[in-house]
C-alpha cells in the first residue's frame, strides 16, 4: 500500500470518528443496558439482585403480552402486504411517467414521512372516526349511526399503511425504472394480456426490490408507537405494552424485555428480507441477452 493511501485511509478514519463516537454512545450503549435491564426485575427504580428470565417468559406465558404480540406481527404482516400490492402498479407507474408528474408525487410523498404518528392516527379519526367523514356519510345516506372504524384493526392498518407507502414506493420506483423496456411489448406480441404480463414478468423481476421494501416496512410497523396510542382502544400492540410496563407500573425490567424482542422481531425481518433480496438480485435477468430467460414463462402460456 502507498503511502498516500495509507494517508488517505488515516484520513477518511478519523473524519468517520465523531460519527463512530456518537453511534456507540447513543446507541451501542443504551442497546447494552437495556438487555441487561431485561434479565433484571426492577420496578420503580427498585432492582432485586441476581438475573432472571421471568421477563421473557411473561412475553409468552401471560395471555395479555401473547395475544399483544400475535397482533403485532400478523397486522404489521398485513399492512406489509398491503403496501406492496398497492405500490407496486404506482411504482411502476411513476417510472415510466415523465418528471412532471413525478415531482407532484415526491412532494406529496414527503407528508407521511414528515407527519408523527400522532397526527396520522388524528387523520384517521377525522376520516373513520365516529364523527368522520365515513361516518356521516354512512349516517346520511343508511340512517345507521356512525361506525367507529378508527378505533378497529383495520383503522390502525389504513394509517400503518399510509406512513408506509412513501417507504415502499421510493424503493420500487427505483428498481423499476432500471427495468428493461421492451419486455412488457415483447410480452404482449406473444399474447399476454397486461395481467399475464405482470404476474410472469415484471414482478418477477421486482422480487428483489419486493423483498427489500417488505422488510423495511415490517420493521416500521412493529415499532410504530404515537398511531397506536391514537386509536388503541380495544387494540393492544407491544409497543403500546412496553410504555404501559414503563410508565404504568413502573416495571423496567418488563419493559426492557418487551423492547428486546421488538428489536429483535425488527432485525430479523430486516435480516431475512435483506439477504433474500440480495440473493435474488444477483440471480434476476436484467440485460438484453436475458430476454429469453425472462419471458419463457409467457411463451409457454402463448403456446
Amino acid at each position: 500500500m502507498s503511502a498516500l493511501a495509507r494517508r488517505t485511509g488515516w484520513g477518511g478514519l478519523l473524519v468517520a470518528l465523531p460519527g463512530l463516537a456518537f453511534l456507540a454512545w447513543f446507541l451501542l450503549r443504551p442497546l447494552a443496558q437495556l438487555v441487561v435491564d431485561s434479565f433484571r426485575q426492577t420496578t420503580f427504580g427498585v432492582t432485586a439482585p441476581g438475573f432472571t428470565l421471568a421477563n421473557y417468559q411473561a412475553v409468552f406465558v401471560d395471555a395479555g403480552l401473547r395475544q399483544s404480540l400475535v397482533t403485532t406481527i400478523v397486522l404489521s404482516a398485513a399492512v406489509t402486504a398491503i403496501t406492496l400490492v398497492v405500490c407496486t402498479p404506482a411504482a411502476l407507474t411513476l417510472a415510466r411517467s415523465g418528471p412532471r408528474l413525478s415531482a407532484v408525487v415526491d412532494a406529496i410523498l414527503v407528508f407521511p414521512l414528515a407527519f408523527p404518528g400522532i397526527v396520522i392516527g388524528f387523520f384517521v379519526i377525522v376520516l373513520l372516526g365516529r364523527n368522520g367523514l365515513a361516518s356521516q356519510l354512512l349516517e346520511t345516506t343508511t340512517g345507521e349511526p356512525g361506525a367507529r372504524w378508527a378505533y378497529t384493526a383495520g383503522g390502525l392498518a389504513a394509517a400503518y399503511v399510509y406512513f408506509c407507502i412513501p417507504r415502499v414506493i421510493g424503493t420500487l420506483r427505483g428498481a423499476a425504472s432500471t427495468l428493461n423496456p421492451d419486455l412488457p411489448v415483447v410480452a404482449a406480441s406473444l399474447g399476454a394480456y397486461p395481467l399475464r404480463v405482470a404476474a410472469t414478468v415484471t414482478v418477477p423481476l421486482l422480487r428483489a426490490p419486493l423483498l427489500a421494501s417488505a422488510g423495511v416496512c415490517m420493521a416500521t410497523c412493529l415499532g410504530a408507537y404515537g398511531t397506536a396510542a391514537t386509536l388503541s382502544e380495544g387494540i393492544r400492540v407491544l409497543p403500546l405494552d412496553v410504555a404501559d410496563a414503563l410508565y404504568t407500573r413502573g416495571d423496567q425490567g418488563s419493559a426492557a424485555a418487551l423492547s428486546v424482542v421488538l428489536a429483535l422481531l425488527a432485525v430479523l425481518s430486516l435480516v431475512l428480507c435483506t439477504a433474500v433480496a440480495r440473493l435474488l438480485e444477483r440471480r434476476s435477468p436484467r440485460t438484453g441477452a436475458d430476454l429469453p430467460l425472462v419471458l419463457a414463462p409467457v411463451a409457454q402460456v402463448a403456446r
